[in-house]
């Protein structure tokens, strides 16, 4: 090749390199852009369902602490997190078990039980979460916590879950 037709190829390459910069790639530059039909809907992912929190707390010998979330028609509610707890005050008797339990309406879906502590005063207590619990769709969903509890006892609950259509 003769030495005057390098400056002239190296000229022509960087003016290629810079017309290609400037447009694109050849092939993107002359290609017609796609366009999505008019009539399309980008999909998009739905909202995360609403999440519910109840909670009670019951100072009583008669009565442990209770939750309910009344059913409503076509609605399914889903539990995602139960805790419970239970406390015995000093010089109380200790003689049994602390029951958890869950419900769909009359039917029991959970039923767990904690150790009452062999101590005067104590506590027990249960925390579950990442739970998935489907309720029938209708019914109301009830959290529950008693059992063998001494005089005068600290009981409470906590029902967190969202509904399901």
């Amino acid at each position: 090749m003769p030495k005057k037709a390098v400056p002239v190829l190296a000229l022509l390459i960087l003016a290629a390199c810079f017309v290609s910069y400037k447009l694109g790639s050849a092939p993107v530059a002359f290609a017609k852009p796609r366009s999505a039909p008019q009539d399309a809907v980008t999909p998009s992912l739905p909202p995360p369902p609403a999440e519910w929190s109840l909670y009670n707390l019951q100072v009583s010998k008669s009565f442990g602490a209770t939750v309910n979330k009344p059913g409503v028609a076509g609605v399914q509610h889903v539990a995602d997190c139960i805790m419970a707890s239970g406390v015995t005050a000093t010089g109380s008797t200790i003689s049994g078990p602390i029951n958890v339990t869950l419900f769909d309406g009359n039917t029991a879906i959970l039923a767990l039980y904690l150790p009452q502590p062999y101590a005067s005063n104590g506590q027990g207590q249960l925390s579950l979460c990442g739970l998935s619990l489907q309720g029938t769709a209708g019914n109301n969903m009830n959290l529950s916590i008693g059992g063998y509890l001494g005089a005068t006892p600290w009981t409470s609950v906590t029902l967190v879950g969202h509904d399901a259509t």
